[in-house]
């Protein structure tokens, strides 16, 4: 008896109600999960909210993360030249290089600017070797900079002789030791 009642309804009007019924339990079944996330989200504002309190404890104290330093702060108040000027020579010999000469044009902190150190050095050597003792030196002394590089060939192509002017920083003085001094 139920199957003479589904025939005699019309084949496009029986596809309309199975497609409806399979949209309706997709969307009961849509229904089910989004009860199920808002739980979810419910319970994980529930469990962080105790977090924020503390956090905002914690700022309000000061026990927030530290800044870094002051970039010039992190200089050494000064270093000695004659460090430099050894590393120079013994990297030189090291390598195979001539240590032709330096000068230095020491220039004070101030409470406002960096202290400075110019070094106008003078090597001969092949291009290798004058970089291996470059790149050593400076390896060793992290606050030495090249403001100048000049290269210029001299008898043979091979032969070079580097004019390097090096800048050592040192930290600006500190307001109290510049007041007392």
């Amino acid at each position: 008896m139920l199957r003479s009642s589904f025939s005699m309804i019309p084949l496009p009007t029986l596809r309309w109600v199975a497609a409806s019924a399979v949209m309706l339990a997709l969307a009961l079944a849509a229904s089910v999960w989004r009860v199920g996330l808002d739980r979810q989200a419910h319970d994980l504002a529930t469990s962080i909210t105790p977090l924020r309190h503390q956090l905002g404890a914690a700022t309000t104290e000061g026990a927030g993360p530290t800044p870094e330093p002051d970039f010039a702060q992190t200089l050494p108040e000064a270093t000695p030249i004659d460090a430099i000027v050894r590393e120079l020579q013994r990297s030189s010999a090291d390598a195979g290089a001539a240590f032709v000469s330096v000068s230095s044009t020491p220039r004070a902190a101030t409470p406002q600017t960096l202290g400075r150190t110019e070094l106008s050095v003078s090597l001969r050597g092949a291009y290798p070797k004058l970089k291996t003792v470059l790149a050593q030196t400076l390896d060793r002394f992290p606050h030495l900079v090249v403001q100048r590089l000049t290269l210029r060939r001299m008898a043979t192509p091979v032969d070079l002789e580097a004019h390097v002017d090096l800048v050592l920083l040192a930290r600006p003085m500190a307001a109290a030791s510049a007041a007392g001094g």
